[in-house]
């Protein structure tokens, strides 16, 4: 059986720590990835645990739940502006290979390709700007190719 990990003297220690300020950020990760994400809990577990268990302020509690927000961000920010940067990359990728083959395909990888970008925006992939960016290039890209298209056909 898995050793609970919330609970212990232990997470009552971090918990008063985190309250107080008396964390580094690496330690504010470790206890939180210890003590709730491991266990499948979230930062309102975190924050329902300071409340309902604690005789901390609410200003402590509030204090902790930003800081825990600040170091969840700048851990994870990082690694969603690289995958963004990934996925722009391929929908580039994919708008310069619109130019080669039939209309129908050109259509049909037109479509995908703002599906992906419309899914992307909603997962927090891309901000808005890089959205609409794409969306006008692939536009763009598209009625060119359109054009070669009727000129080589008439």
């Amino acid at each position: 059986m898995k050793k609970r990990m919330r609970g212990t003297e232990e997470h009552r220690i971090w918990l008063f720590d985190l309250a107080h300020g008396n964390l580094k950020d690496e330690q504010i990760l470790q206890g939180f990835t210890k003590y709730y994400v491991l266990e499948g809990y979230v930062m309102a577990n975190v924050v329902d645990d300071m409340r309902f268990h604690t005789h901390y302020s609410m200003d402590q509690i509030r204090q902790s739940k930003e800081n825990l927000e600040r170091v969840i961000w700048v851990t994870v920010e990082p690694e969603r502006v690289r995958k963004a940067r990934i996925m722009e990359a391929k929908l580039r990728g994919y708008m310069d290979e619109l130019e080669a083959g039939s209309m129908w395909d050109c259509k049909q990888i037109y479509d995908w390709m703002f599906g992906a970008i419309d899914f992307s925006r909603r997962i927090g992939l891309i901000e808005g700007q890089v959205e609409n960016v794409l969306k006008e290039e692939l536009e763009r890209r598209f009625e060119d190719m359109r054009e070669k298209l009727r000129e080589a056909q008439g």
